[in-house]
Parts: C-alpha cells; structure tokens; sequence
C-alpha cells in the first residue's frame, strides 16, 4: 500500500493517464471502471476499501466460489480465457441515514450476468452497516446453488459433423434438455461462444463455422445450429425426428 501527498493527482496528470487507457478498453463497463480509478492520499480509506473487498471475497467463498482478487495468480484455463471467470462488482446506492448495497455479477463483456437484491443496513457506524448491507444483499444467492463447472474453461474442439449430426463433444451439465426461455449472455470462447442465463448456467455452447452469424450449437442432446435471419436468432435442432425452430433472446 502506497500513500500519495494530495496535490499528485495533478503532478501526475492522471486524468490524462485515464483517459489514454480508456480509450484501449473494448467496452464501455471497462471504460467506466478506468475512469473511477483514482489516487488515494489518505490512508484510512484505504484500509477501509481492503476490508470491504476481503469481506466480499469471503461472502462470495461461502457460496462456493473460487475468489481471486487484484494480482493474484490466475489459473492457466482462467488466464487463457479471462471470460470463463466472472467479475464480481458491489455498487453503493447514497441514502440518509442507510446504507444501500447491490452485487452485481458481469462476464467479460461487462453484462451483468446476476444482480442481488438491495441489502440495507441502519446502523450508525459506517464499517458496521457496510458489512450487515452486504450480508443481506447475499441473501440473494441462498436459493440460487454455485457449483463450479470445469467443462466452462476447457479449450473446444471443433467437430466434424454436419450440423444436423450428433456431435461426439461431452454433454453439458444439465441432465435433459428443455425449451430455452429469457435472455442468454455470450460469453467469448476460443471456437466460438457460449450462452448463459442469468441463474447463472451454461445453456448452449456456439461454434463459429465459415458463415457468418451461423454456428453450430451444442445443446446436450439436443444439438443443432444457430443463425440470424431477419434480425432474430434462431435454434434449429431436431426433436423426434421432428424439425423445431426456437427464436433467443441473445445479448453478446
């Protein structure tokens, strides 16, 4: 931890140093997150921040995630393919007399893939409130079962099938296959995407193919292709031996 005199924010120029990194970020969440950066000249605020963070990590462990936090070392499949990991956000919403808190889950994209309730607390002491706000902001995921899914970070092989052939790639973790509904989060694979819902669960797995907005989909034993046409898109698999059309919902 590092401290810095109040006037070297301007010394440094870190404005200019804010906007020059922003304008490399491929999304607008990433671009929102260099422009909050800032310089902290005061020390209790720092640690303030450091715990607050180490008690969202331990809130996020309890619910059985893998937590990883600043420049710790990632995992080769997660530091191969950093959209295989979440990013986990706790925004404060200003209130008297009340502390406001929501935690918010986005992919690499900076869609938020799950947000909890708004946590509240009324307690006086600041530090004291923050931590019973983010307990009950947690209470969002009692009902909502993490458990984590190797198969997410794997690399894909592409098939050789046809699209309308079965595909030898391992089944995904659902048990059986049932209608798509809600809106699906691309997530960026190597091959392709994969699509998730908001609980959050992989639903279907994308490979590109030579055509543009065309992939193969994997579905688990229901697989079959995916397309644009008319500005929606479209699953196509078979269904005893029965062809069926289904419209997503899609936000990449």
């Amino acid at each position: 931890m590092k401290l810095y005199p109040d006037s070297a924010e301007q010394q440094l120029e870190f404005s200019k140093i804010k906007n020059y990194l922003s304008a490399y970020c491929n999304t607008e969440y990433a671009k929102e997150k260099v422009l909050q950066l800032r310089i902290h000249t005061k020390k209790e605020i720092i640690t303030l921040q450091l715990q607050q963070s180490y008690e969202c990590k331990l809130l996020l462990e309890q619910k059985g995630f893998v937590v990883f936090m600043g420049s710790a070392k990632l995992p080769p499949a997660v530091a191969a393919n950093r959209c295989s990991a979440l990013m986990a956000d706790v925004v404060q919403k200003k209130g008297w007399f009340v502390t406001n808190l929501t935690l918010l889950l986005r992919d690499c994209q900076g869609n938020i893939i799950f947000k909890t309730k708004e946590g509240k607390s009324r307690e006086k002491e600041f530090p004291v409130s923050y931590d019973l706000a983010l307990k009950d902001a947690f209470t969002s995921l009692n009902d909502v079962p993490y458990k984590y899914d190797s198969t997410m970070v794997a690399q894909q092989q592409p098939p050789a099938a046809t699209p309308a052939a079965p595909s030898s790639a391992p089944a995904l973790p659902t048990a059986a296959f049932a209608e798509i509904t809600g809106t699906l989060y691309a997530q960026v694979t190597p091959n392709g995407y994969q699509l998730i819902d908001t609980t959050p669960k992989k639903v279907l797995v994308l490979l590109k193919t030579s055509m543009e907005n065309y992939f193969i989909a994997e579905a688990g034993a229901s697989n079959g292709i995916v397309f644009k046409k008319e500005g929606d898109w479209i699953f196509e698999y078979y269904k005893d031996s029965k062809l069926v059309s289904q419209k997503l919902d899609i936000k990449f």
